[in-house]
């Protein structure tokens, strides 16, 4: 009986070992852990803003533009509750906004956070990137 007990826990341990060694390789940067992080739970916003950030940060821009389009889709899933699909949305949409602006289509940027401020007017950042965006050079709209 003892043997059996003994068996159980070591094959017990080797599988926690074997899913922790799994894990820990999508610790090697925040790109791997980001992207395993989508694989894990692509219904979920905040995984795909970070991941389009990632790729932000790496001059990636297409691929970002990407992520953050799935984040915002994510968002908007009747699943997430109401203050996800407000935040989770006006980040990922901010994001894009600022991707238009960053590739110099300050019209475009422009537009995508009056939509955000226009959906959720309670949320300040965007109201504060519109008249940053109007400050630097008046366009239609400001």
């Amino acid at each position: 009986m003892r043997g059996l007990v003994r068996l159980a826990i070591g094959l017990w341990l080797g599988g926690l070992s074997l899913i922790t060694a799994t894990r820990a390789e999508e610790w090697t940067d925040e790109l791997t852990l980001w992207t395993g992080a989508v694989a894990h739970s692509p219904q979920r916003p905040l995984p795909w803003i970070n991941l389009g950030q990632q790729y932000q940060y790496r001059g990636q821009p297409e691929k970002a533009a990407l992520a953050f389009r799935m984040a915002s889709r994510a968002a908007q899933a009747p699943a997430r509750d109401r203050d996800e699909q407000i935040v989770g949305r006006a980040i990922a949409d901010t994001n894009l906004a600022l991707l238009a602006i960053n590739r110099g289509d300050r019209a475009e940027g422009l537009r995508q956070l009056l939509l955000i401020t226009t959906r959720s007017p309670e949320l300040r950042t965007p109201q504060r990137l519109v008249k940053w965006v109007c400050a630097e050079s008046p366009l239609p709209g400001c």
